[in-house]
């Protein structure tokens, strides 16, 4: 008989965080499913700089980045769901009950929803689209706020979204614990204002009560929840959790005290979210929980960064390419990047044209991607103290009249870590003995291994094999 499966995507989280964690936690859930899950570290198949939209497709389709093509949101899914499926495609076309909840390119919905019992998008959609309608009302809020703070939290809460929130809270169904927990967040940012980046965390939390819910609800055969909130917080406080990876240290002891406890925090709610799960497992044996990261993260440099030039007006700065906002579509991305569409060819071409004479600093920071779809980039133009102007075809033309501008980082830091390709990959199945060490495996065989469960062959296309 098949297992259902549960795919709990904790985003970019290594074995490092996961291993000292479960020491100073030796009776929570991470070291629960570390001591009697199987346990693999993965290799991401992936090429080039990493991103968790490179990375992410190929575990759900068991191709790498050089044949998905995926690396923004926001592209057309069209070609790419004919040639290589997603697994929760490929299941449903053969009849299996599917949710999905916040996982990556999972925006559209798709056109036929038949053996679908729940779908939510990720964080990142166009629209609220999303199924049932309590999960809709919950996107609409969730996006909302996602928006919001795209690289500083916003201490505002979007009160419309929120207030359309209360017909559905019967269904949506958070917990006490979860109700609690943000009251005590709200508070704690009236003490200290820093603590606000934590939001991060409860935006997960909230999401995971949702799909919990669902999941005790509709049982699907296959469902997936998709968390981003350790690896925002790696990316910031890898410094303050663990100092002693880094040969120079430029912070000071005041940001490690205030950061200190952020990726603590920020793992005590996932392991909240796992002991839940375990004990749906546990509950439920016809099921089996699989936790994937896609990749890790590891220390990079611990050094002050104070801002970075990015786009503060999108329609100034298109002006300057003859584009109105008519003329294009701005797509989600990760700060600091900024994606737009622009889809009439006959407007494409000033900007096109324009790219590889745009700088600032010297520094290019537009491309094409492909057919109409840019991505401007402003990583390499943190803490810039050069003249706020941008160079245009030859010319110099000021922040101001551009639409860019410096934009601060509240936390005093850009990056202090960063993607690797070592990930994680666990199956806690009761079922199942534990291994006695961890096996490497590569990210293509994720997809293989989740077919291989629902006894479906992999298709001829995947190179990954059944781990």
């Amino acid at each position: 008989m098949n297992r259902k499966v549960i795919l709990f995507e904790l985003n970019e989280v290594p074995y490092r965080v996961l291993d000292d964690f479960a020491a100073r936690h030796p009776r929570g859930a991470v070291a629960k499913v570390l001591d009697r899950g199987r346990q693999f570290e993965t290799i991401t198949a992936d090429t080039g700089q990493l991103f968790p939209t490179k990375t992410w497709p190929t575990v759900h389709r068991g191709v790498d980045n050089e044949r998905h093509g995926l690396t923004n949101f926001g592209q057309d899914l069209s070609e790419v769901d004919r040639a290589y499926p997603s697994i929760w495609q490929l299941l449903a076309e053969r009849g299996a009950k599917i949710g999905v909840f916040g996982s990556l390119y999972a925006f559209p919905l798709p056109k036929n929803m038949e053996n679908y019992v729940f779908y939510a998008p990720d964080a990142f959609a166009s629209t609220s689209d999303a199924y049932p309608a309590a999960l809709e009302a919950f996107q609409r809020f969730n996006l909302s706020m996602s928006r919001a703070s795209s690289r500083n939290v916003s201490r505002g809460i979007d009160l419309s979204n929120a207030l359309g929130l209360l017909p559905h809270l019967g269904q949506l169904g958070f917990s006490r614990g979860t109700v609690f927990g943000v009251a005590e967040q709200l508070l704690s940012e009236l003490r200290d204002a820093s603590k606000k980046g934590r939001r991060r965390s409860f935006q997960s939390v909230l999401s995971f009560d949702i799909f919990l819910r669902q999941l005790e609800l509709k049982r699907p055969d296959f469902c997936t929840f998709f968390t981003n909130h350790v690896a925002a917080t790696m990316h910031r406080y890898w410094a303050a959790a663990f100092p002693a990876d880094y040969d120079h240290f430029g912070l000071g002891d005041d940001w490690v005290g205030a950061h200190g406890g952020e990726v603590e925090f920020a793992m005590m709610q996932t392991d909240k979210m796992l002991d839940r799960l375990i004990g749906f497992v546990e509950r439920n044996p016809e099921y089996r929980l699989m936790i994937a990261t896609s990749m890790g993260q590891a220390a990079t440099t611990a050094e002050p960064v104070t801002s970075c030039v990015g786009i503060k007006d999108m329609t100034r700065f298109l002006s300057q390419f003859d584009l109105t906002a008519r003329d294009f579509e701005e797509r989600p991305a990760m700060a600091p990047i900024f994606n737009v569409v622009v889809a009439q060819p006959e407007k494409r071409e000033p900007l096109r044209r324009a790219l590889d004479g745009l700088t600032v600093g010297g520094e290019r920071f537009g491309k094409e991607l492909y057919d109409g779809f840019f991505e401007f980039a402003f990583g390499p133009l943190q803490n810039y103290t050069g003249p706020e102007v941008a160079q245009l075809d030859g010319r110099a033309v000021s922040f101001a009249d551009m639409g860019l501008g410096n934009v601060p980082h509240e936390d005093g830091v850009y990056l202090t870590a960063d993607h690797i390709p070592q990930g994680a990959f666990i199956v806690y199945d009761l079922r199942s003995e534990r291994r006695a060490k961890r096996v490497q495996i590569s990210t293509l065989d994720i997809a293989p291994t989740i077919l291989e469960n629902f006894a479906v062959s992999r298709p001829d296309y995947m190179r990954g094999v059944a781990a």
